[in-house]
């Protein structure tokens, strides 16, 4: 091996020279290969950089990169895409067999960095399945501004990517101009998609060149029509003039996404393009916070509340589309808010229904009366809604309901609540499950998620104050921990008998809860990805230099650190 390739592979970064102890000729390795692997194969990849720098035999061979490279690479700075694009290509070995997924971020990258990615992408031995994008805009704009602006090197990266045709895996967000023709033009047959359309501040959108259907997955991915089974994804659209596009994806099984404009959700469409369709979610969500463009601008006005008159319209027009052009036929689970499903406008059986959120008493009826599932599991925050005037007591009483055969729900306790409100709420489910004869399975899961999430409460109950536990300044915390599942399981089997199955418990999994409350109840978020990696750089780095040193007291030889690569 020269000494330019024990460079990239020694430490990964965009340094010219290193300094370096030839191991193998001043120290045998005192530990077996066998053994060095094991501790590779439950380490992380910062922790793999380091043994390989102690031991020739790991450069040279394709142990050290099989096991580094196992879980693909992620690059975001100049250094690293150099770095990795040296390592790459620093050795016979065939590392490029290694590689599998690759991971893009922030953009704004250096005419050296881009022309690294590039000659890297376009590899003939490069065989990635998997491609993430974050900033695609950014990244793919690189290079088209300052002193390298008339070359326009992220051309060269567009380019190079869409000839990329190995891919089974795409996630991307952060679309405009340069990501929306990669999407149109790449040339992979991809089984996923995750497309985040709904870029804030784009600068495409700003002039004025908006079209619904550079939204629309529907015509964005018609070069994998054939091969595509799995759709994710926000920000969607579609021009509401079009009830059918020609491009149909046969094998889609199962959509998963959200949209904000006011022309979705377009069922009709859908049923066409996704015939085969097996699971859907198509949730409407709020615009980006940050849009600056006047459509962004237009629809962020009308985000808070549908107009009634809107909703009505568009759930009329997609049930007649679908009863003059046709509905789905294998569609087994859907799910949503209650007003997700009811604007959909189905006309088709659903065997599994899937719903969280609020809901009118006639909003739920109308659901039920659509697709009649067997199987309902409803996600509702506070035991109001199966009072004796609740509407989901109302609904569940009524023949509507009478299809049902396991019914699953998840009551979201809120910090308002005390333990007499809870046991209300199991004398009224006892009652409500008296009125549905049909019924053979039912399970309820008591979630306090919203009532002990650290720091996000303020609970203003009448208590003496703070305390040293949970139970002292929440009554309803003492009375979950003392709760008895499994007797009152019991108890409502021997009050409905012809329950076969009941399930009982309390949990504190935080599932729907954010779309369940206003937003002084809605969980915070846990911490920002940057944040994280930055603290894990730190971490690493310490780890990295505490291996490199023990190991090379056990005879793996020593070397001269510098900078961190990727």
């Amino acid at each position: 091996m020269d000494h330019s390739s024990c460079v990239a592979v020694a430490k990964y970064t965009d340094q010219g020279e290193r300094t370096r102890a030839d191991t193998t000729d001043t120290a045998l390795p005192k530990l077996p290969d066998e053994v060095l692997l094991m501790i590779m194969a439950v380490s992380s990849p910062a922790t793999i950089a380091a043994l390989m720098r102690t031991c020739r035999t790991l450069y040279d061979s394709s142990l050290g990169p099989r096991i580094l490279l196992r879980d693909g690479a992620s690059l975001s700075t100049d250094g690293q895409l150099v770095s990795f694009s040296e390592f790459m290509t620093a050795s016979r070995t065939l590392r490029f067999h290694y590689l599998r997924s690759l991971t893009l971020s922030r953009g704004g990258f250096s005419l050296e960095a881009l022309t690294a990615l590039s000659q890297l992408l376009v590899h003939p031995l490069l065989k990635i399945d998997s491609l993430v994008l974050h900033d695609a805009e950014s990244i793919l704009t690189s290079g088209s501004q300052g002193e390298w602006a008339e070359m326009d090197a992220g051309l060269l990266l567009l380019n190079a990517l869409q000839n990329v045709s190995t891919l089974k895996h795409l996630s991307i967000d952060d679309v405009d101009e340069r990501a929306l023709a990669l999407l149109r033009k790449q040339s992979s047959a991809l089984v996923s998609a995750s497309l985040m359309l709904n870029a804030p501040g784009s600068q495409w959108h700003n002039l004025g060149h908006y079209d619904a259907d550079n939204l629309n997955p529907i015509v964005l991915l018609a070069n994998s029509a054939d091969s595509l089974e799995v759709l994710d994804g926000s920000g969607f659209d579609l021009n509401p003039e079009n009830v059918m596009y020609d491009v149909v994806y046969p094998r889609v099984r199962r959509i998963c996404a959200s949209y904000w404009s006011q022309s979705m959700p377009g069922t009709a469409p859908y049923v066409h393009s996704y015939p085969n369709l097996e699971h859907l979610a198509l949730m409407r969500s709020p615009p980006p916070a940050s849009g600056h463009s006047m459509h962004a601008a237009n629809a962020a006005a009308n985000a808070g509340v549908v107009p009634a008159n809107h909703i009505l319209q568009t759930r009329y027009t997609n049930r007649q589309d679908q009863i003059n052009f046709g509905s789905w036929q294998r569609l087994c689970i859907v799910e949503g808010t209650v007003q997700d499903v009811y604007v959909l406008g189905l006309v088709c059986h659903v065997p599994h229904l899937r719903l969280f959120g609020g809901f009118t008493e006639e909003e739920l009826a109308d659901v039920l009366q659509d697709v009649k599932p067997g199987t309902l599991a409803l996600t509702v925050a506070g035991g109001q809604w199966f009072e004796e005037d609740g509407a989901a007591s109302l609904v569940l009483a009524r023949p509507e309901a009478q299809c049902l055969h396991s019914l699953e729900l998840e009551i979201c306790i809120v910090p308002q609540e005390r333990p007499e409100d809870l046991q209300q709420l199991l004398a009224h489910l006892n009652r409500v499950l008296a009125h549905m004869p049909s019924l053979r399975a039912f399970s309820l899961t008591l979630n306090h998620a919203l009532i002990t999430h650290p720091g996000q409460w303020q609970r203003k109950r009448d208590s003496p104050g703070p305390g040293p536990s949970d139970e002292y300044r929440c009554p309803m915390m003492a009375y979950l921990r003392a709760f008895d599942a499994e007797m009152h399981a019991s108890l409502f089997k021997a009050h409905v008998p012809t329950l076969e199955d009941v399930t009982v418990k309390v949990s504190a999994e935080e599932t729907w809860a954010d779309n369940l409350m206003p937003s002084q109840f809605q969980l915070s978020m846990r911490g920002s990805s940057l944040e994280q990696g930055d603290s894990d750089g730190e971490g690493s780095a310490t780890e990295e230099e505490e291996i490199v040193t023990e190991l090379a007291e056990l005879g793996f030889g020593t070397l001269v650190d510098d900078e961190d690569g990727w």
